[in-house]
């Protein structure tokens, strides 16, 4: 048995659009997903509960659902809600939201991982949080 490489040169036309298309979402949905995925981490961290909850909220609900179903729900489920949208748009939205949550984690671990001894000289500092985080901790990461 041998594989037929006539049917993807009879086709290329179609796969170059899907590479294209491939790109375009990547470009967009993943800074998008990583800006979501350091807000949320921030809020995730942070010591207030209003902050804290709806982040752990977002970050487990995002992560315990299969992201073919979140897509089917956004294209086919929210027409019924007079809300339609193009399969790109769905592709970005959906990326971006879910690889928020992912994201999220991601720096909520690095976060984690930097020594204690760093938010302390920090503070010892006299730096103000949003400061030491922005200037000492991320750049970690």
């Amino acid at each position: 048995m041998t594989f037929d490489y006539a049917a993807i040169w009879d086709n290329r036309d179609i796969l170059i659009d899907g590479v294209f298309n491939t790109l375009l979402i990547s470009f967009i949905a993943i800074p998008i997903g990583i800006f979501i995925g350091v807000v949320t981490c921030l809020m995730r961290i942070a010591k207030r509960r209003l902050l804290r909850w709806p982040a752990i909220a977002y970050i487990e609900l995002m992560r315990n659902i299969p992201l073919l179903i979140l897509i089917f729900m956004m294209f086919y489920a929210l027409p019924f809600y007079g809300i339609r949208l193009s399969g790109l748009t769905t592709g970005f939205i959906c990326l971006s939201i879910y690889g928020g949550a992912y994201f999220a984690e991601v720096f909520r671990g690095g976060v984690e991982a930097v020594s204690k001894g760093q938010f302390d000289a920090a503070k010892a500092l006299g730096l103000k949080y949003g400061f030491y985080m922005r200037r000492v901790i991320f750049p970690q990461l």
